[in-house]
């Protein structure tokens, strides 16, 4: 097997979910003195050592893809250098290597690099820098989803909820199916206490990921405000089986349990309204020497007794009701952002 069939093998590997099998195979790739472009071999041994979670090694890779004098697109390894550095948590390196990819005149896709450094800036908190360079990466691609919902994120950080929503709803437009705008959306109109506007929401990003804990809590949290305990109550105990440590649906479901089994009458706005014209009538005509005291008390009590069997009863609704200051925990965070990840690098004899 030569070079190019190697590195061919290798990328089937890769494709596979095999990566050491993957890494083997470019590894032979470099051993045929004829492979034209080890670079590319390199950068490719790289990323599937990020997959690995193998970042230092990762770096060291791409390192070395970049001596290759032939390598046609050094701002490749740039970018996937820059990503394993994200990964390492050393967020300002990263930068850099974003920024060197920048420098590269037929690198394809700057886009995702200042998509990228926006989500380094954002995760050093530097929120201005990188609602700039979210901006600068929607317009190489206006059409990428994940962008316009990462400034959208920035912008809800920032506490500007009208801006953040006009982020995730055109994310939305431009990806229906995408979770995060979805379940963003919708803490924000929690936020709003618009609840089924939040329930729909939440279900939507349900859809693509039916076993997301976050997701899971964030629609048992609008249902106990849409007072469906029975629903919330399942909700919390699938974000639990889903993420056994995810400790805001332990403390919901704990809550909610805490609720008292102890029923409470409530009384409809327009049966409140009868009694009192019931009461004010008779008091008029006792006032007015048309009623006696004893026929003024018998008359009372038996409006309230007609009125509490013929409406009270028939429509007034239970609810649980608990201890003072309960309070539910949610998600008011999306996600953790992460960068675009990396692309492995084509065969010598086609074009990016």
């Amino acid at each position: 097997m030569n070079g190019e069939e190697a590195f061919e093998r290798g990328k089937e590997f890769y494709e596979q979910g095999e990566y050491s099998k993957a890494i083997e195979c470019y590894e032979k790739a470099l051993e045929d003195e004829n492979y034209a472009t080890p670079g590319n071999a390199w950068n490719n041994i790289g990323i599937a050592y990020d997959d690995l979670e193998k970042h230092e090694k990762a770096i060291e890779c791409y390192e070395k893809s970049l001596e290759d004098e032939n390598y046609a697109t050094p701002g490749d390894a740039w970018f996937n250098m820059g990503i394993a550095y994200d990964d390492l948590g050393k967020h300002e390196k990263a930068i850099k290597c974003y920024e060197k990819s920048l420098e590269d005149e037929n690198y394809a896709t700057p886009g995702n690099a200042w998509n990228n450094m926006g989500v380094a800036y954002y995760n050093l908190e530097k929120y201005e820098k990188a609602i700039e360079r979210f901006e600068k990466a929607i317009r190489y691609d206006p059409r990428d989803a994940n962008t316009y919902n990462n400034l959208g994120e920035v912008f809800y950080k920032l506490k500007m909820p009208i801006d953040a929503e006009e982020q995730f709803r055109r994310a939305i437009q431009i990806e229906t199916n995408l979770t995060e705008p979805h379940h963003n959306l919708g803490i924000i109109l929690t936020d709003e206490e618009c609840y089924e506007d939040a329930k729909k929401e939440y279900e939507m990003a349900l859809k693509s990921e039916s076993t997301n804990a976050n997701y899971l809590n964030s629609l048992g949290y609008v249902l106990v405000k849409l007072e469906q305990y029975k629903e919330a109550k399942e909700k919390f105990k699938e974000a639990i089986s889903s993420d056994p440590a995810h400790s805001k649906a332990h403390h919901n479901l704990r809550t909610l349990k805490k609720i008292s089994e102890t029923k409470i009458l409530t009384l409809p706005r327009g049966l409140i309204a009868a009694i009192s014209l019931v009461i004010i009538s008779a008091y008029c005509l006792f006032y007015y020497d048309k009623l006696s005291g004893t026929e003024f008390v018998a008359l009372i009590v038996f409006f309230i007794s007609l009125l509490t069997v013929m409406v009270l009863l028939p429509e007034s609704k239970y609810f649980k009701v608990g201890p003072s200051g309960i309070e539910f925990s949610r998600d008011t965070e999306g996600k953790p952002m992460k960068p675009k990840s990396a692309e492995l690098m084509p065969s010598p004899e086609f074009k990016r």
